[in-house]
């Protein structure tokens, strides 16, 4: 049963309006919905207090910064260890707490990547002049 807020009448749950005084019931039931509707801003950042991920992912972020780093001589590293790096320092930087763990992660694994490339693009150059060398060395 749904009640009127207007007389305090009780009317079925299907009532679009008061049997009373006539009023608005589906009006009265937004009403009182959009007041317990919390607001949230979209500008501000989620915390990471209630133990949300997002400080998690900005630990993992870095973790994988500093070992991208290490093996970015590796070739196609960058895909895996670089650019999961990126991702997850991008999923810290929500975190609060961890923001600028999260940055260095994110700044640690883009080197890598770009560093990752630039010795594959070496590598992949030397192993071609050596190739042709040979090539025409046989000749």
């Amino acid at each position: 049963m749904k009640k009127c807020d207007k007389c305090g009448a009780l009317n079925a749950d299907t009532a679009k309006f008061c049997i009373d005084c006539g009023a608005n019931l589906i009006e009265q039931a937004a009403e009182k919905e959009s007041v317990n509707v919390e607001r949230i801003n979209p500008d501000e950042v989620p915390s990471d207090d209630n133990g949300t991920p997002w400080a998690t992912f900005g630990n993992i972020g870095y973790i994988l910064g500093i070992i991208s780093l290490a093996f970015c001589w590796f070739p196609y590293s960058m895909f895996y260890l670089g650019g999961t790096g990126i991702v997850f320092s991008c999923l810290g930087k929500w975190s609060n707490s961890n923001r600028e763990k999260a940055e260095k992660g994110f700044k640690m694994s883009l080197i890598s990547v770009i560093l990752n490339l630039v010795f594959t693009i070496a590598i992949v150059g030397f192993v071609a002049a050596k190739l042709t060398s040979e090539a025409f060395d046989s000749f």
